[in-house]
């Protein structure tokens, strides 16, 4: 899994198989809207693969470019890539985000991104760490924010880690700043 740079701002997504000598067997490659690089490849099962994407995309709050997670599912039989979805808003930071099976219901998977929380105040960069619990055709289930406001009211939370742990509980890392 990787990704080759075509323009600023612009890739194609790479899949290869490879032997243990490092030879091609077969390569397939898409050019996703704003797709940038893989961050994570999952097994599904024996014939598909899920893979977390970081993307790019004009942050309108500030007017740059902004991060966002799109996961899409790669079939292995036919090669081919499904439509990518996104659950969350750019942000003009954070490149980071995670993906996992759940530890206790088969078939379902957890994101951890960030994102803003609404698209109407436009005047903070106020972000929430966001987990997303998603099924395997990638309908979101649910999802959580987290936020935590300093007297300046000014604040970046990211989710960029997810880890099961005992009981069936996950522990989940990022950070806030302000």
């Amino acid at each position: 899994f990787c990704n080759e740079i075509l323009r600023p701002y612009r890739s194609k997504i790479i899949v290869a198989e490879v032997d243990t000598e490092g030879n091609f067997i077969w390569e397939r490659q898409n050019m996703f809207e704003n797709a940038h690089k893989v961050m994570k490849a999952l097994p599904l099962n024996d014939d598909e693969v899920l893979m977390l994407l970081s993307a790019t995309a004009l942050d309108e709050k500030f007017g740059g470019r902004g991060f966002f997670r799109q996961v899409v599912k790669f079939n292995l039989k036919s090669k081919t890539f499904g439509n990518p979805k996104y659950y969350a808003k750019p942000t003009g930071s954070s490149p980071y985000a995670d993906l996992i099976a759940s530890s206790r219901d088969t078939g379902t998977y957890f994101v951890c991104t960030i994102s803003y929380l609404s698209d109407t105040d436009k005047t903070t960069n106020t972000t929430c760490g966001r987990i997303v619990k998603i099924d395997s055709e990638l309908n979101e289930l649910w999802h959580k924010d987290y936020i935590y406001y300093p007297d300046n009211g000014r604040t970046i939370n990211n989710f960029n880690t997810i880890i099961p742990v005992k009981g069936g509980h996950y522990l989940i890392g990022g950070y806030s700043n302000w």
